[in-house]
C-alpha cells in the first residue's frame, strides 16, 4: 500500500488532466510538490502475543532480602529463600545433588546432577520435584527461593 502522501499526490494527478480539458480559462494550474522516495517511509503496524514464563517479576525497587538469610542448611526440606554466591552448595529435595551457584551478569546460574541452567530472574526451574526460582541479583550476591512441587 501507498504512504498517505503517495495516494494524494497520485489523486492530484489524476484529477488535474480531468479539470484542464473542461475548457475553462484560469491560470495555469500549480505544480504538484511530489515526495522524493527517499522521505516516503513505509510503516508497517504488527501485533503479537506477549508471552512470559515468569512466575514472580524481578524488580530493582524490592529490598534485597532473604526470608532465611544465609542457612543454607534450610533448603535441605526443600523449601527456603535464600542469598547466595558463586561457590554455594544448596541442598535440596530433587534428589539430584545440590545445587552449585554461579552469579554473573545480573544472572545466577544452577548446576546440580550433570544439568545446568541460566535464565532471567523470575523464571522457574523444575527438577524432579523441586522448583529452584532466581530472585535478584545485587553484585555478586543473589536470592535463590526454593519449593517443592
Amino acid at each position: 500500500m501507498f504512504p498517505v502522501a503517495a495516494r494524494l499526490t497520485l489523486a492530484a494527478l489524476t484529477i488535474l488532466p480531468l479539470t484542464a480539458a473542461c475548457g475553462a480559462e484560469s491560470e495555469p494550474p500549480a505544480a504538484v510538490p511530489v515526495p522524493s522516495p527517499s522521505s516516503m517511509t513505509p510503516t508497517t503496524t504488527t501485533s503479537s502475543p506477549v508471552t512470559s514464563t515468569s512466575t514472580t517479576p524481578a524488580t530493582t525497587s524490592a529490598p534485597f532480602t532473604a526470608a532465611d538469610g544465609n542457612k543454607l542448611k534450610a533448603c535441605g526440606d526443600g523449601t527456603c529463600e535464600v542469598f547466595v554466591k558463586t561457590g554455594d552448595s544448596v541442598p535440596n529435595v530433587s534428589g539430584l545433588g545440590p545445587i552449585g551457584i554461579t552469579i554473573e551478569d545480573g544472572k545466577i546460574s544452577i548446576t546440580m546432577g550433570g544439568l545446568s541452567a541460566t535464565s532471567e530472574l523470575g523464571d522457574a526451574h523444575q527438577f524432579n520435584n523441586q522448583t529452584i526460582l532466581p530472585v535478584a541479583v545485587e553484585g555478586d550476591r543473589g536470592v535463590l527461593r526454593l519449593s517443592k512441587t
